[in-house]
């Protein structure tokens, strides 16, 4: 798929295409599939460094201005914020119309933190902000009083799939993402450990991604957990990631907050259970024992309980999977680009 109709008046703006978040992520999605023109705010190689990224994307913009008349800002909280909303008023005094797309898991409490008017000062500069779900657009309207919001979801490149044949008796379960405390990954080997002990050989936990816990992670399953397989793969890469789905059953992300994450977008386009948090947009995307199983962040008991479900009833796993490669034509290029295309006419 290539840029299509209104989406080449656009420059995209947000975090480095070499980064490894689930944001950056969806940035090269954007570029491989849309092909829009991309500058980059920062870098994965240091503060230093992205000063200057900066620089030279601030230099660039008055001469795209020529030729395009939206500057479409892709913001998260912390730094991100601050960034973009510089990169906000300096495009409305180059005469962009100007779309905010917030990907902040974390929005609530980051404007807990800065003040509403500050985020109500930087979100009013937008012509158009995009929310990735309902439960973010009623966010904006109702907490931040803020108009013209649109809901656009994430999409995904996971591969719709057949599962394989089961070549043994475990159920699989997958953790793909960052490893830090926000993303609930202790706590989930921590009730592993309790299920493991239950289902003695009838389970494998597979975790993929790095950070700031990987040493603590693999030090703990290997003095802890005994009776259930745990395989630490490390960041995997697109080709890596569909043979990990494909291979999963249950797709696990007990975080403390997120946007709308592009793991379970790939978890239900890959036809896996899913057990997550009912935390940010997750709650537009799944459906207690509809097509996943929802738990409460922090609660061990709660997400032991659920893990143990879908090796308790397997069938389970087989209705679920039905329901979330229904789910998953949601999360498309097609759909997103339709939405778009109608948000660029508007402008």
């Amino acid at each position: 798929m290539t840029i299509s109709g209104n989406l080449k008046n656009g420059v995209f703006v947000g975090p480095s295409l070499d980064g490894r978040g689930g944001m950056e992520q969806l940035a090269r999605l954007y570029k491989t599939y849309f092909n829009v023109l991309y500058l980059p705010t920062n870098s994965p190689r240091g503060t230093f460094v992205g000063f200057f990224i900066l620089v030279l994307t601030c230099i660039r913009l008055p001469f795209y201005r020529y030729n395009h008349k939206i500057l479409h800002i892709h913001v998260a909280s912390g730094k991100s914020f601050f960034r973009k909303a510089f990169i906000a008023l300096y495009g409305r005094c180059l005469g962009y119309k100007i779309i905010l797309h917030s990907h902040a898991g974390d929005l609530p409490q980051f404007v807990e933190k800065a003040g509403k008017p500050l985020a109500k000062t930087v979100f009013s500069m937008a012509n158009v902000i995009i929310a990735l779900s309902p439960y973010w657009k009623n966010y904006f309207e109702n907490t931040l009083n803020c108009k013209n919001v649109v809901v656009v979801p994430n999409f995904s490149d996971a591969v719709l799939v057949d599962k394989k044949e089961k070549r043994d008796n475990k159920i699989h379960f997958l953790y793909l993402g960052v490893l830090t405390k926000d993303k609930g990954v202790d706590l989930l080997l921590k009730a592993y450990k309790d299920v493991s002990e239950k289902f003695p050989d009838k389970t494998q936990l597979v975790i993929a991604g790095s950070g700031k816990l990987y040493k603590w992670m693999k030090e703990y399953s290997e003095c802890e957990i005994g009776h259930g397989e745990v395989v630490f793969t490390g960041w995997v890469d697109c080709e890596e990631r569909n043979t990990l789905l494909n291979n999963a059953d249950v797709v696990v992300l007990p975080s403390n907050y997120e946007c709308q994450p592009m793991a379970l977008i790939e978890g239900m386009a890959s036809g896996c259970g899913i057990i997550a948090t009912r935390v940010g947009g997750i709650s537009d995307m799944v459906k207690h024992d509809v097509n996943g199983l929802l738990v409460d962040y922090g609660n061990i008991d709660n997400l032991a309980q659920a893990i143990a479900k879908y090796i308790e009833c397997p069938d389970l796993i087989g209705r679920h999977k039905v329901e979330n490669q229904k789910r998953s034509y949601s999360y498309t290029p097609t759909v997103v680009s339709t939405i778009l295309n109608d948000v660029y006419a508007g402008l």
